[in-house]
């Protein structure tokens, strides 16, 4: 009889550990769930404001009261919506540095400005982008990056978006993305005409309004989100501005 007892003690107390483990699991899973389910919420709501922010600059840079009426002219504004404050800057994308028309010492000068190795990167980028398969003195070909993990291919064409500049060797999120200044996207472009470095200080000679067929940056920070968006003036056509590049990202 104290044999079955016994036993049947110890089968209680395995049921209740057993309990006690799945409790403890089960609360683990929930607090993850809703860690998770509280990410994506802030995540989302700053997508949705962000997004609104760059609705509202697109509607007061078009305003027909120039009182009300945003100039492209690269002042940081600031909106408030839902209660939300958000910065705003618009500026002409085609003072910045062409990365798929630039020289190579051009592409140092602006290299160099957020820090990087300016001539070995400068070279790289021209390496990543060129047909052939040859590198240059301080670049990087084929072979460098099949020996990376994983491998992969030099694009051998111009660049088709600037998030393509993370895969040239000696360029990395932080130089892109970094939430201070200098960084990298603010710099470069492919949509603009320059092929030279800009001098400091200059500034554009015309009077800072929209100009038909001329395409315009809009960055839009919600303080965690950025939204960069690059867009092209068509008054005459139905939705007055095209979307040509868009890009989201959190600052590092």
């Amino acid at each position: 009889m104290r044999g079955r007892q016994g036993m049947a003690l110890i089968l209680i107390l395995w049921v209740v550990t057993l309990v006690g483990l799945l409790v403890l699991w089960t609360g683990r899973e929930v607090r993850t769930v809703v860690g998770g389910a509280q990410g994506f919420s802030l995540a989302a709501g700053d997508y949705l404001l962000a997004y609104s922010g760059l609705q509202e600059a697109l509607v007061r840079l078009t305003l027909s009261d120039p009182e009300a009426r945003w100039a492209p002219d690269g002042t940081r504004k600031t909106l408030r919506i839902d209660g939300r404050r958000l910065e705003v800057c618009v500026e002409p994308e085609h003072l910045r540095l062409n990365v798929n028309r630039a020289k190579e010492d051009a592409l140092a000068g602006v290299l160099e400005e957020v820090g990087l190795a300016a001539d070995e990167v400068a070279q790289a980028i021209l390496d990543f982008k060129d047909r052939d398969n040859v590198p240059r003195p301080q670049g990087a070909e084929e072979e460098y990056y099949q020996g990376l993990t994983p491998p992969y291919r030099p694009v051998n064409r111009p660049f088709q978006v600037l998030e393509e500049l993370l895969y040239v060797k000696g360029i990395d999120r932080d130089v892109l993305y970094r939430r201070q200044p200098p960084r990298l996207l603010d710099l470069v472009t492919l949509w603009g005409g320059r092929t030279v470095q800009p001098q400091e200080g200059e500034a554009e000679e015309e009077e800072p309004e929209l100009k038909p067929g001329r395409s315009y940056r809009i960055t839009v920070s919600t303080g965690r989100l950025t939204v960069m968006a690059v867009v092209v003036y068509l008054p005459h056509t139905e939705g007055v501005f095209k979307v040509r590049y868009r890009c989201e990202f959190y600052p590092r």
